[in-house]
């Protein structure tokens, strides 16, 4: 949640005023998006009212676009149903006021690049400069495979692992695997695209120095690029999934247990 607010995403709440008995009239009368008399739709009924929501919203009232790749289910022939710009004019709400658009059509209209050109961009220039770049971490240039793992190792992975204490380190067994076929581009403000991919790395886990097995990560990376100057302006470790880890339960213990004793005789010296 805390990630989500730095980077100024709200989750919108279903509104109060959405009601069970709104829906079974919706259903029986058939009305946009119950169009089959079922309960099927319920969650885009929802989705629908939690817009309408926003729409009420002064900040948001004369421009309000709506990204979804699940378009039919909101559109009626590429047009707004007849039923949804009733419930907006309910509202005193000018239909106009709202477009609902696939990602794909969003970004055709914020950059004059095509998309096939966009992505082979983002392929062939931005890829490289995200590799071989150097980003500072307070202060002290780090590449790419140094900075997402000073990154995780502000907490993703170790809450993620079964070991707690002490002093756990890690360190990269071999380079990050870039998926390219995870490369998503999720905005365009200008010359900025604002990308998401993920990467596949391999660690050695530590106990103080001492090795104590090694995992295997997906890790979700959030990035911005300045298209025009080829440079990564931003980048950050969002989330993380453990695809495998091996870590000996035993020498855990051993090196807690060594460590342990190296913390007690360093006190009894000084």
């Amino acid at each position: 949640m805390e990630k989500l607010k730095s980077n100024n995403i709200n989750i919108q709440p279903i509104p109060k005023t959405l009601n069970i008995h709104d829906v079974f009239n919706r259903i029986y009368e058939r009305k946009f998006p119950f169009k089959k008399g079922t309960d099927k739709g319920i969650k885009d009924y929802a989705i629908w009212n939690t817009l309408i929501d926003i729409l009420k919203n002064a900040q948001y009232s004369n421009n309000l676009i709506f990204i979804t790749n699940n378009i039919k289910d909101f559109m009626d022939m590429n047009n707004l149903p007849n039923d949804y710009k009733d419930d907006l004019e309910r509202e005193s709400i000018n239909p106009t006021n709202i477009r609902i658009l696939t990602l794909q059509d969003y970004l055709n209209e914020k950059t004059q690049i095509p998309p096939d050109e966009l992505f082979k961009t983002i392929e062939n220039n931005f890829i490289p400069q995200l590799l071989k770049q150097k980003y500072s971490n307070y202060g002290y240039p780090l590449n790419f495979e140094e900075f997402v793992l000073e990154d995780i190792k502000s907490g993703l992975i170790i809450e993620q692992t079964p070991i707690f204490g002490y002093n756990y380190d890690y360190d990269i067994i071999e380079d990050y695997i870039i998926e390219t076929d995870s490369i998503k581009c999720l905005d365009i403000d200008d010359n900025d695209l604002y990308i998401e991919l993920n990467a596949i790395g391999k660690f050695n886990v530590y106990v103080d120095d001492f090795c104590v097995g090694y995992i295997e990560a997906k890790i979700l990376i959030s990035s911005c690029y300045d298209i025009e100057n080829n440079y990564v302006t931003g980048i950050e470790a969002t989330e993380i999934e453990i695809l495998q880890e091996t870590i000996d339960n035993d020498a855990v213990y051993e090196a807690e247990c060594e460590a342990h004793a190296n913390y007690v005789s360093m006190n009894e010296r000084s």
